[in-house]
């Protein structure tokens, strides 16, 4: 394992190289860096295998040089050099990729070289799996089925038939059934998992969630033999895919096609699943075998920009009762109209694209592990049904804020007067106080207060005060059974129309249909 030493101190560049026997652990030390871009330059140029980095480097620091060398070389092994005072970088990097990380303060011989030996079996054994699925990938290609899937889907997708496509796949009087397998884990899906499907002639993957399987059978008798036995492999695949390996049986559902008796109907085969799938996202949860189908023509979206707006609100003003309101909203107008799929998957992408879009306007941190998550359509298309994909989508939200530096009504500012002015609010939220009150209680000048507020937190004492003011009247909302000008007056407001008007601007609604829509 050929390894880099990274660090702006040469003394500690110097105890490493020193430290230990390299050779006799299976270990090279090919360079030293004394910042990030120096250290670029030899993963550029050599072959590196671990990467042992300082963090607080010049010019380059060691975040910066992780994030850019793993997107260089993926399986680069990153051990973190760490003092005591910098661990919330080290979590950081740890999120960037980095497998270990050692104090240099108490750094032992025997631990560096344990750590070092660990991460270099990882690797070992990564790469080796990453060599024994290219090879089986490789001998997948040259097998027949995978020709076979590889003329379907010309002909599925451009209409192209070779001559002798359709002897093949109805030869014998045989005829062909098919089944559109959707799993939220793709790992399911993988060919080694159909492989324990029976008569299967060949797998499609239509995305990385679905696979659109064709199985042969022999012309019935009658024609509830053809549906008991699908029925019975639907059903044994199903039980298979759910026994030990995906713990929520909710994330698998087959979708059963009527047999394939042309290729006329053969190419139409998807079209006629895919109208399975809109029956299903909008029917009973719990429904795992689907033989229906809807021929209904989708709706239109109504609202849809306007809840929108709204949500985009919530999002920005760190409202989260607003953000649970206008989704439970959302979630009421879809199901009702039930849109297209296509459309509302897009829809959901594209709300997750502007809400990303804020944060970087606004430089928020950790927004690139975000976007790979979130900004996904494969990951929208993995929920298959509409309470899966609403669950998602407030997650995806609440994900946003989990960072301290997204939420700035969350953070906890290191500073004494910030902490003390917060808790001050949260005490006293129910009386008349303001910027003066606070300000005396932190014995602070109320301008020094306010400003020193704005600039660690984000955002206004008012602002602050406000929401909490908000969240504590949509708690009493939901669970109080209050009169609302009693529940404004318990919240720190001096008359009920001012309490309405300011519900209404954060979360959305008015006291009054937030109540319903929770009660």
């Amino acid at each position: 394992m050929n390894v880099i030493i990274v660090d702006d101190e040469p003394i500690i560049r110097i105890g490493l190289r020193t430290l230990i026997e390299w050779e006799q652990h299976g270990l090279t030390l090919i360079g030293e860096a004394s910042d990030g871009e120096e250290a670029l330059q030899l993963i550029t140029h050599h072959q590196v295998d671990i990467l042992v980095t300082d963090i607080r480097m010049p010019r380059m620091d060691g975040l910066e040089l992780i994030r850019r060398a793993k997107e260089q070389q993926d399986d680069l092994g990153v051990l973190v050099l760490s003092c005591l005072d910098d661990f919330s970088y080290v979590r950081e990097a740890m999120k960037l990729g980095a497998r270990d990380y050692i104090l240099k303060p108490t750094m032992e011989p025997e631990e560096l070289i344990r750590i070092l030996t660990n991460i270099g079996e990882q690797l070992t054994n990564e790469r080796e799996q990453i060599e024994h699925l290219r090879q089986l990938n490789i001998q997948l290609k040259q097998s027949k089925p995978y020709q076979l899937e590889a003329r379907i889907r010309k002909y599925m997708e451009h209409g192209l038939v070779e001559d002798d496509l359709e002897h093949e796949l109805f030869k014998d009087d045989r005829l062909l059934y098919s089944m559109l397998v959707c799993s939220s884990d793709a790992n399911l899906l993988s060919p080694f998992t159909i492989n324990n499907l029976s008569k299967y002639i060949v797998c499609i993957e239509t995305s990385i969630h679905e696979r659109l399987i064709l199985i042969e059978y022999e012309k019935p008798t009658a024609a509830h033999d053809f549906s008991k036995e699908s029925a019975g492999l639907a059903a044994e695949f199903l039980s298979w895919m759910t026994l030990d390996n995906y713990p929520h049986p909710k994330g698998n559902v087959i979708y059963m096609g009527p047999p394939i008796e042309s290729m006329d109907q053969l190419r139409t085969r998807l079209e006629f699943h895919r109208s399975q799938m809109h029956y299903r996202f909008y029917a009973n949860p719990n429904l795992h075998i689907v033989h229906e189908s809807s021929n209904a023509i989708p709706n239109d979206f109504p609202y849809a920009l306007e809840i929108r707006n709204d949500i985009l609100k919530s999002v920005m003003g760190n409202n989260r009762e607003g953000v649970m309101h206008h989704t439970k909203r959302l979630a009421s107008i879809i199901s009702s109209t039930q849109p297209d799929l296509v459309r509302l998957q897009a829809f959901v992408f594209e709300t997750i694209g502007l809400i990303i879009g804020y944060a970087r306007d606004k430089n928020y941190a950790g927004i690139e592990q975000y976007e790979q998550r979130y900004l996904s359509l494969e990951s929208i298309k993995s929920n298959l049904h509409i309470d899966d994909l609403m669950e998602w989508f407030q997650q995806a939200i609440f994900e946003y804020w989990s960072c301290s530096t997204m939420d700035p009504s969350l953070s906890e500012s290191n500073h004494p007067f910030i902490r003390k002015a917060k808790e001050y609010m949260r005490l006293n939220y129910q009386k008349s106080i303001g910027t003066t009150d606070i300000a005396d209680h932190v014995r602070l000048s109320r301008s020094y207060l306010s400003d020193l507020y704005s600039r660690e937190v984000g955002e206004s004492l008012i602002e602050t005060l406000t929401r909490i003011r908000i969240e504590e009247a949509c708690k009493r909302l939901k669970f109080a059974n209050q009169k609302i000008y009693e529940i404004a007056d318990e919240v720190g407001f001096t008359d009920s129309k001012t309490f309405a008007r300011t519900f209404r601007r954060i979360v959305g609604c008015s006291p009054k249909e937030y109540e319903g829509s929770n009660k």
